[in-house]
């Protein structure tokens, strides 16, 4: 009877393990939307300097993230909470979860690209290899497909990787 009426012995645990999900929930959609954000300008995230207590340059990232703080309540009290800890403290602004959002997103793409490829009718795989002044080879993936939609046909270009 209390299972149905949600009322068990647990459930503020549950509430507030709610709202913790729906904290951070908040905090890295903001995060990723200033990764989005500098990948569409096709600025890089970091600089010179990753620390967040200094008043200098800290790269466009988190200066990004600092700009939003100003107009959204909840990047400033994560950003407020990771100035005053001392400590090891999870914030997901360091650069291994910048690498880490960068390779999910990249991912997420390629399955994009892949799906639009599947559909296609045509499409064709190219490869080209450049040396550079290390004398490591580059090659990059590209495919070109024939996207055909309701209203007309279009040939698009897709980067896929580094090899």
């Amino acid at each position: 009877m209390r299972l149905h009426k949600q009322e068990t012995i647990d459930a503020p645990a549950q509430l507030a393990q709610q709202m913790s999900f729906e904290k951070w929930k908040a905090i890295l959609v903001r995060i990723l939307d200033c990764i989005l954000y500098l990948a569409r300008q096709t600025l890089p995230l970091r600089g010179h300097s990753e620390d967040l207590n200094t008043d200098g340059n800290c790269g466009n990232f988190l200066e990004t993230f600092k700009l939003l703080t100003k107009y959204d309540p909840v990047a400033k009290q994560h950003l407020h909470r990771v100035q005053r800890t001392d400590g090891y403290i999870v914030s997901y602004l360091s650069p291994q979860s910048q690498n880490e959002f960068i390779n999910l997103l990249g991912d997420h793409i390629r399955t994009v690209i892949f799906q639009n490829i599947i559909k296609a009718k045509y499409f064709a795989i190219m490869f080209d290899s450049t040396p550079d002044i290390s004398h490591t080879d580059q090659m990059s993936q590209v495919i070109r497909y024939v996207h055909i939609e309701d209203s007309g046909v279009h040939v698009t270009e897709s980067f896929i990787d580094f090899i």
